[in-house]
């Protein structure tokens, strides 16, 4: 569960339709990586800004 990454519907769309990279970085964001133009690519925002934790029952 440690390599996972939150998404948007357009990026996961673009892993697993459009042949989009997806690697995790230090920061636990992800860098997309565009399948035809490897200098072409992007960060996601940090999920850990945004998420908030479910305290288990």
């Amino acid at each position: 569960m440690a390599n996972l990454v939150l998404l948007c519907h357009q990026h996961h769309q673009g892993v697993h339709e459009g042949d989009w990279t997806v690697s995790p970085t230090p920061a636990r964001d992800g860098e997309h990586i565009h399948p035809g133009h490897p200098d072409y690519w992007q960060f996601t925002s940090p999920a850990a800004s945004w998420m908030v934790e479910i305290p288990s029952r």
